[in-house]
């Protein structure tokens, strides 16, 4: 059997991993794809999957969850593969207090429309949201679900305009050509069209027997704002926006601005001599020493350590990583637990910490991405040529505040790979 029934899996995970609390006035579920294959591959993913990237105060899929939330779904299950346990884990510490969570997991690959049908027990017999697990919504959902019930259809793919800057052409205008954006709705008895075994995709091979079938999909151009994280450069350019507002201030809630477009909270320390200009936002437990800098757009991680007389610009460090004293970090995201040395320069770069899984970290497209990876704490210094252009569409996310489609994995130019792993 190439995937457990969900029944199974809702026992499995019983004492230990369904996250689920009272349910609210939702009239939908949802299905989160959270499993597939990450394309173009991202150095980020080494570390976590995309559905745990951070963003302020929450992940990814969390952010995602409470959006769904908002337009009527009141239920979720997590479709994650082999991502599973990490994902379980997250939601174990920070159980989500808006909507029930479940997860399957599949043993050998299932393709989305097998995650689907594996998930059955759990959709029952209304519509029902199919998201994948990368994408940032505000708005839009209600209307398509509402969309899709107009016109009696079995399957919606929402669909956005597949060229950069063409977000605002309408369906069918000039031409304009689209592209699914990962949010689809659909009911019950497309189910009844894939196999209960084996690989079986969503859009190559289920959209095309359900037309074939002679059932009703409709394609509808998606009218909320939408954000794709599809590499790091996309993925700063998201957090870019959140620090600025643009994307409204509910994820500053419980947050203290101390001043202008700073925010602290209440259990992160910071020297009263070190300099703090925004946009910036300090997580729980960091530590910002004597005389350190931190300049806006900058998103501090919870339990982060930024030493004594450190220097951070346009960056994202993320829970857990240490900037040593008298260190530089600039246009760069810092992931879990790396350590930046004391006095040492790191800039546009994507620095991850291999120790676990050395061998990942070789063999990637990195799509303009330098990559800094270490085994053990070690001294990161700056890659003596090749800086230029290197995570070029990362910093120019970061100040040129990236808007919807353009997310959707640009061509960039190679900076190559440096490895220090020990």
């Amino acid at each position: 059997m190439y995937g457990r029934p969900v029944w199974a899996v809702f026992c499995a995970l019983g004492d230990t991993g369904c996250a689920s609390v009272a349910r609210g006035r939702g009239t939908m579920k949802a299905v989160i794809l959270a499993g597939g294959p990450e394309v173009p591959k991202c150095p980020l993913s080494v570390v976590r999957p995309k559905a745990l990237f951070p963003l302020i105060q929450d992940v990814i899929v969390g952010r995602l969850l409470r959006a769904l939330h908002n337009t009527d779904v009141d239920e979720a299950i997590i479709c994650a593969n082999g991502k599973t346990r990490v994902l379980k884990e997250h939601f174990l510490r920070t159980a989500p207090d808006l909507l029930s969570l479940a997860f399957s997991d599949d043993e050998l690959p299932r393709g989305a429309a097998g995650c689907l049908k594996d998930a059955e027990g759990f959709i029952g017999g209304g519509s029902f949201l199919v998201v994948e697990s990368s994408l940032f919504l505000d708005g839009g959902i209600r209307e398509l679900v509402e969309r899709h019930r107009a016109a009696g259809a079995a399957m919606t793919i929402a669909a956005v305009p597949a060229w950069e800057g063409r977000r605002d052409a309408e369906l069918g205008g000039c031409g304009v050509p689209l592209a699914p954006l990962g949010v689809y709705v659909a009911e019950p008895e497309v189910l009844d069209r894939i196999p209960s075994h084996g690989y079986f995709d969503l859009k190559e091979q289920l959209v095309p027997k359900l037309r074939a079938a002679g059932a009703d999909v409709l394609v509808s151009q998606y009218r909320g704002r939408y954000r794709v994280v599809a590499h790091a450069s996309s993925y700063a350019s998201l957090v870019q926006e959140l620090l600025d507002g643009e994307l409204g201030l509910e994820d500053f809630a419980g947050l203290r601005e101390v001043e202008r477009q700073v925010w602290v909270t209440d259990s992160a320390q910071v020297a009263s001599s070190a300099v703090l200009v925004g946009p910036v936002v300090v997580g729980a437990g960091a530590v910002i020493e004597a005389e350190a800098v931190v300049a806006g757009p900058s998103l501090v991680g919870e339990q982060v350590g930024i030493g004594t007389g450190a220097f951070v610009s346009g960056s994202i460090l993320w829970p857990g990583c240490r900037i040593g004293a008298g260190a530089s970090v600039e246009r760069s995201i810092v992931t879990d637990h790396f350590r930046v040395a004391e006095m040492a320069r790191l800039s546009h770069s994507v620095a991850v910490d291999t120790s676990l899984r050395v061998g990942e970290a070789r063999g990637f497209d990195q799509r303009g991405y330098l990559v800094r990876a270490q085994g053990t704490p070690a001294a990161v210094a700056e890659k003596p040529r090749g800086l230029r252009g290197a995570l070029s569409g990362l910093w120019r996310g970061l100040r040129g505040g990236g808007q919807g489609g353009r997310d959707q994995a640009p061509a960039e130019t190679s900076a190559g790979e440096e490895l220090s792993a020990k």
